[in-house]
């Protein structure tokens, strides 16, 4: 995908420069480390999953494997959207592996989850395929940041048609974090514009 292969290869050319820093000695002999959270085996697979990896091996490729030396190192999580397996295998991950970066991380639960053990391990993130705007909004910090969509982006464009005379609204939606993000937005959209949720 290329959202996020030019999010990784941004990520990157950042380490880049901070290899070039005096504390580039400090990396000598290790790695730098891309954690991917990805759904490969459930109803996200098409839409995240193999398309994230190649995105990601695509900004490897790029790079050549490494950055000024450093060999760049690719963990893929396949999340299976379960909450808790993500945030268990993260964390034992991270303390068996060590991480630098966090990337894609399907489910917007999960990706809620994985923002707060990002900013407690102070590991950069950048979550794509999660869409909650609880990412962009109270559960963003210096480590994290939201790339691409989010609910807000998506209800403002359909609750607009409120303005064009479709007052009433029927609203069905999936009982989980993307879902309520989704529904709370686009419910303060057609408030806005006198329409009814």
């Amino acid at each position: 995908r290329k959202t996020l292969l030019g999010t990784v290869a941004a990520v990157l050319m950042a380490g880049m420069t901070l290899f070039n820093q005096p504390a580039e000695a400090a990396m000598i002999g290790k790695k730098f480390t891309i954690l991917v959270i990805t759904d490969l085996s459930t109803v996200f697979s098409d839409t995240s999953g193999k398309g994230s990896v190649d995105g990601v091996q695509m900004a490897f490729d790029d790079f050549g494997g490494s950055v000024n030396g450093v060999p760049i190192n690719v963990i893929v999580l396949d999340n299976k959207l379960d909450v808790a397996l993500t945030i268990n295998k993260t964390r034992e991950i991270i303390d068996s592996q060590g991480v630098n970066l966090i990337t894609d991380v399907t489910s917007s639960a999960a990706a809620i989850a994985v923002a707060k053990l990002a900013n407690e391990r102070k590991i950069t993130t950048t979550f794509v395929s999660p869409g909650t705007t609880a990412l962009t909004n109270e559960d963003c910090s210096k480590y994290t940041w939201h790339y691409a969509w989010d609910t807000t982006a998506m209800a403002t464009a359909a609750g607009r048609v409120t303005d064009e005379g479709f007052k009433k609204w029927y609203f069905i939606t999936a009982d989980y974090a993307f879902g309520h993000s989704l529904l709370e937005q686009f419910s303060k959209t057609v408030n806005v514009y006198f329409g009814k949720d």
